[in-house]
């Protein structure tokens, strides 16, 4: 466990089979399971968007910052998307989306902008 709220899931999100799907086949294709990056610092809005997140069925990682989502993502994590806080420590969302964008392995990874900002 890397220590950032991580929670549990395949490497890249795969998985062979759901508990809704029934025995795969091989002319199938295989389900991914529906993986998603919160970018967050603060705990309380994290939290409760984790959970809904999860009662809706999907995976959830989660940073306190965008140099944290960063690390995950360049150490394999392969969300479906990243919802990303722009008003953040350490690196901001504009300044993850700078890097983001700029590596050709996490270019692609849709991005929803989250922010309380006025």
């Amino acid at each position: 466990m890397l220590g950032c709220g991580l929670v549990p899931m395949s490497p890249g999100g795969l998985h062979s089979q759901g508990p809704d799907e029934g025995p795969a086949r091989d002319d199938q294709v295989v389900a991914t399971t529906k993986a998603v990056l919160l970018v967050e610092d603060e705990p309380a809005i994290a939290l409760s968007l984790g959970d809904a997140l999860r009662e809706e069925g999907l995976a959830v990682a989660t940073a306190q910052n965008g140099l944290e989502a960063l690390q995950l993502l360049r150490n394999g994590l392969r969300p479906s998307v990243i919802l990303l806080d722009l008003m953040m420590p350490v690196m901001d969302g504009a300044s993850f989306r700078e890097a983001q964008r700029r590596d050709p392995r996490l270019a692609a990874i849709p991005v929803v902008v989250l922010s309380a900002g006025g």
